[in-house]
């Protein structure tokens, strides 16, 4: 969806049977659910045409008797098939059409956001949008899991955060339509139809009027019964306008309205015929014949009854999902008593919930999810131009000699601890000759600088400075989150922390690797993947006679006489004579070539990463560039996240 000035944000709960519409603007902070059609928020998915070519939808599409071409409940993935696509574009243009005769403009500065059933393949999904695209122009479109949006609208609901806590809970989300129940699985972050076979079930709350109907007909005289199901079978539109006046009357008992006058006893269904001449079909349904509708066999569901049926998939359901932590219930058909307790059974360790609205439910949340889109979108937008204007780049570029520093301190602990083990070997009699020392430290070093123990001390070394560079940054994008409204707790926790690897050292004609390979850091309190890696093949060291230099001198003072260095560190002195020579006393002796190995050390990847001259330019550029690269992959991740969230 292209960036432009969204005002208005519409949920389209476009249903197979009953269809709701939501609207969010831009300075109201709860959703309101619109009145599609006069005195009507929730319509039935209907459309025919009426004289003058004029699209009628909803209820009066089912009761007026001069609409042709009347389509019903005709929501599905095959838009290819005409039978689809056809009242699938009349009644969505009907119903933004009738939203803009009530006052909702719907134009460039609309986002309209569509649902789909989770069990819709990605290529479904996105003929879907291309469909639904093209026909609010110039309107922008977003599609999105309506299990997801009903998830939000239980989350604010509950008064929850947007966290990633929140919304990577393992939920049920159990979407009880007039056709099917979408059981889908949300997970990590992730909605997915995990639930095999139970993602689209054929129960839906349609079969409950199907069943009053049936029972209605039943109750007639022979001659009239026939006539109606001739009626029935032959005009397709009779038997939708019948069960609609069905579902009307049921639902009065499953929202708990009041009885109107005189019905005490039950309610009155009074359905008018008019194919075949006028046919007055009347039956007063009670509490008993709801009861028997939802636990009789139905064949529509092979001989098993709709409440056996749900508890039977409920009970799949849960042998496939571990433990959740929350069943959400929405949809229409979810107002009736016996869905939750029921789940309140399957799940007897889960938070079991209901909308309070469950009709609108997901049309609500749709409104809700664009708003978090919009916000996503303002966030990505902001963190690259952020990236665009370098400022990660300058923030990383002004840590750099203090990191040099670090490396200093590492490289120079671990080679004299090396060649103290090296010296002790030496006076123990396992090395023959200190030249020998010095040719083993340069050729043990960089393979002990690779090991695991070095870099794991290389890593506490670089703690202090990862977590001053990570607040830094930390400052910046808390700005970005604060701009958007998106809690920064849930941006810093979707960033992906990465583990550690190893940094190789090889040897290069003496020089040591800072970095060879990249050094990995999870970036503390921010979680940021850094690359502090830098290929330095050609920075020459000291070397090791430097490491051991204060040693060397100290016994050579002792032991040479008026023999050459070189002859005196290739001579094998007696190892009792070498005993005298303690790690204590070595270690003072070293103390000052430390100190000047260091001072080497630093010169050198000053040199080398200088600011001064082009080769050391381009050497920082690649060092910088390496770890900015990471921590700008890392935040526009987390920022398509925030969005992956409610999508």
């Amino acid at each position: 969806m292209a960036d432009r000035d969204i005002r208005r944000i519409i949920g389209f709960d476009f249903g197979h049977g009953e269809t709701s519409v939501s609207r969010l603007t831009a300075t109201a902070s709860q959703p309101t659910v619109l009145e599609i059609t006069p005195g009507r928020r929730v319509i039935t998915t209907a459309v025919g045409i009426a004289p003058g070519g004029i699209s009628v939808i909803g209820d009066e599409a089912l009761r007026r008797s001069d609409v042709t071409d009347l389509s019903v409940a005709f929501k599905k993935a095959n838009l290819k098939d005409r039978a689809v696509s056809r009242p699938t574009g009349m009644f969505i243009d009907a119903v933004i059409r009738q939203l803009e005769n009530n006052g909702e403009p719907v134009d460039e500065h609309t986002l309209v956001v569509f649902g789909h059933p989770s069990g819709w393949s990605e290529d479904d999904v996105a003929a879907y949008e291309k469909v639904l695209s093209e026909i609010v122009r110039p309107a922008a479109t977003l599609v999105m899991p309506e299990s997801r949006a009903a998830f939000l609208t239980i989350v604010e609901e509950a008064g929850s955060d947007l966290n990633q806590a929140t919304l990577g809970e393992r939920v049920v989300i159990i979407d009880i339509g007039s056709s099917t129940t979408d059981f889908t699985l949300a997970i990590e972050s992730e909605t997915s139809n995990a639930l095999d076979d139970d993602g689209n079930a054929a129960l839906g709350g349609a079969l409950i009027e199907e069943f009053l109907l049936e029972r209605a007909i039943d109750s007639q005289r022979m001659l009239k019964r026939r006539r109606i199901r001739r009626v029935l079978d032959r005009y397709p539109s009779e038997r939708a306008r019948a069960l609609i006046e069905f579902r009307h009357r049921k639902e009065v008992f499953f929202t708990g309205e009041r009885f109107e006058p005189g019905e005490t006893a039950g309610l009155l269904a009074a359905v008018a015929l008019m194919a075949d001449g006028p046919i007055n079909l009347t039956y007063r349904i009670t509490a008993l014949d709801l009861d028997d509708s939802l636990n009789s066999p139905l064949p529509a569901l092979g001989g098993v009854s709709w409440l056996s049926r749900y508890e039977s998939d409920l009970k799949d359901v849960a042998a496939r999902v571990e433990r959740p932590s929350k069943v959400i219930l929405a949809g229409g058909a979810s107002r009736m008593e016996p869905t939750l307790s029921v789940a309140k059974a399957v799940f007897p360790t889960a938070e079991v919930v209901r909308a309070s609205q469950p009709e609108h439910a997901v049309s609500l949340g749709l409104a809700r999810a664009g708003a978090i889109h919009r916000r996503a979108l303002g966030f990505r937008t902001s963190v690259a131009a952020m990236i665009d204007d370098n400022v990660i780049g300058s923030v990383v570029n002004d840590a750099v000699p203090e990191l040099i520093g670090i490396y200093t301190q590492w490289y120079t602990h671990e080679a004299y601890e090396l060649a103290l083990r090296m010296i002790g070997q030496w006076r123990s009699g396992n090395i023959d000759t200190l030249a020998e020392v010095s040719r083993k430290l340069s050729d043990e070093l960089p393979v002990h600088l690779a090991g695991e123990q070095a870099q794991t001390r290389f890593y506490e070394y670089l703690q202090p400075w990862h977590t001053r560079l990570s607040t830094t940054v930390d400052g910046l994008i808390q700005e970005v989150s604060d701009q958007y409204d998106i809690p920064y707790k849930l941006v810093k926790n979707l960033i992906v922390e990465a583990k550690f690897e190893h940094t190789m050292f090889p040897d290069a004609r003496g020089a040591q690797v800072l970095g060879q390979g990249g050094t990995v850091l999870a970036f503390g309190a921010l979680g940021v993947t850094v690359l502090t890696g830098l290929a330095i093949g050609s920075m020459i060291l000291p070397g090791a006679g430097t490491v051991i230099g204060g040693a060397v001198g100290f016994v050579l003072g002792i032991f040479a006489g008026a023999e050459t260095e070189e002859a005196f560190l290739n001579r094998n002195i007696q190892v009792p004579s070498r005993a005298k020579f303690t790690d204590e006393i070595v270690r003072q002796r070293m103390r000052e070539s430390r100190v000047a190995f260091a001072k080497q050390v630093r010169a050198s990847t000053d040199e080398f990463l200088s600011e001064g001259t082009t080769a050391g330019v381009a050497n920082r550029r690649k060092l910088v560039s390496g770890m900015v690269r990471q921590i700008e992959e890392s935040l526009t991740n987390a920022a398509m996240a925030v969005e992956t969230l409610i999508r």
